[in-house]
């Protein structure tokens, strides 16, 4: 079960920028266009640029969690700071951040931040040729379609799969290696976080053409890796099956996650804990202002209801529980400035009564609205 204040994924393509690589941190689905970064001479140490983001959400639940309050918070306050030329490069991200999610407790953006520290993303890269760099650092995960952060995503708030299933950040290196149109990521660090290196990750990308991408990856930390403040289950391994669609208007991230946590007894999992979700992605550019998000997922656990191994609660409703969510997100942008709103539904079944929604958290539904604002500089 994945800790309920945190969830883990970081839903970028990590397909290479500069001399003719595709940028690393460019996520899969994008709401918001990007400024154009302040530039900043470094004079013998190149060119470099910083933009930044700072957004409010507010969320109001139908059937709030025991002793969860309806409110609001920052989502994003975030400094990117990045060298993208030349042989040397980098990327820096800086600040305090919220990961709001379906089928979680809404916590604070303290609480969150305290989980990556304050400087969640940070790496050093260095380029030998259009086809071959490495990197170094704080690096996100190679996983899912959905970004950690709030502003790279279609919604306001992450999915179930993002929330239980996906890591985020893993402290390692990074390989990254381009030939026409497959690129293969191979990342070796410590998985979930987990200050326990040993786990090796991959992606595998394809591209159709300009519009279409299948990507394949993988993260397989060592079986007895101990639970840590970022994941319960890290020693959980992940198969992933991603599609990307870019049109003029439309544009589809769906994919597929596989999650096995081996039976280890020196973390107390006593018995082996699998589970899946589905996940449609989607959105569609009504004009050079708005744009209409939206995703839809479907996830399962396994285990009874008598089970006392606690990785296999895995969607946090009991053992063997299954769920579904549907999101739908506005967003407005002009120029900096942007706002949302968020409608969205969860749904627990095969749920263990007390682990669910509601003062008594045994109500299995539940709505939430959520409004967003900020600025993107």
């Amino acid at each position: 079960m994945k800790i309920r204040l945190c969830a883990s994924g970081f839903s970028a393509l990590l397909l290479i920028a500069g001399l003719g690589l595709i940028s690393p941190r460019l996520a899969a689905q994008v709401s918001l266009t990007a400024p154009e970064p302040i530039p900043i001479s470094a004079g013998p140490l190149g060119n470099w640029s910083l933009s930044g983001v700072v957004s409010y959400a507010g969320v109001a639940s139908s059937q709030p969690f025991p002793e969860e309050d309806n409110g609001g918070d920052l989502t994003d306050g975030l400094a990117i700071l990045q060298k993208t030329s030349g042989k040397w490069q980098f990327f820096a991200l800086a600040g305090a951040y919220a990961f709001p999610a379906l089928g979680a407790r809404r916590t604070t953006t303290l609480q969150y931040t305290q989980i990556l520290g304050a400087v969640p993303e940070a790496y050093a890269e260095y380029v030998f040729n259009a086809h071959v760099s490495i990197e170094a650092g704080k690096l996100p995960t190679l996983i899912g379609q959905e970004s950690t952060f709030s502003y790279l995503n279609y919604n306001i708030q992450r999915g179930i799969i993002w929330n239980d299933m996906e890591n985020l950040v893993s402290r390692g290196a990074q390989l990254n290696l381009v030939y026409g149109k497959v690129t293969l990521n191979l990342q070796y660090g410590d998985g979930f976080y987990s200050g326990h290196f040993g786990a090796p990750s991959a992606a595998l990308a394809y591209a159709f053409n300009s519009k279409n991408t299948f990507t394949f990856t993988t993260l397989l930390p060592n079986r007895i890796t101990p639970p840590n403040g970022s994941f319960y289950d890290a020693n959980a391994q992940l198969y992933d099956w991603m599609y990307t669609y870019t049109g003029k208007r439309w544009s589809w991230t769906p994919y597929v996650l596989w999650l096995n946590s081996p039976a280890t007894p020196n973390n107390s999992f006593t018995r082996a804990a699998h589970g899946w979700g589905c996940a449609v992605l989607g959105g569609y550019r009504i004009n050079q202002q708005w744009l209409l998000g939206f995703r839809g997922e479907y996830a399962l656990s396994n285990g009874t209801a008598a089970s006392t191994s606690p990785n296999q609660n895995l969607l946090g409703f009991g053992a063997g529980a299954k769920a579904v969510t549907f999101s739908i997100t506005p967003t407005w942008q002009e120029k900096d400035l942007f706002a949302r709103a968020e409608l969205s539904y969860a749904r627990a079944l095969n749920y263990i009564p007390g682990m669910v929604f509601g003062g008594g958290g045994n109500n299995p539904n539940q709505a939430r609205g959520a409004a967003e604002v900020g600025v993107y500089f």
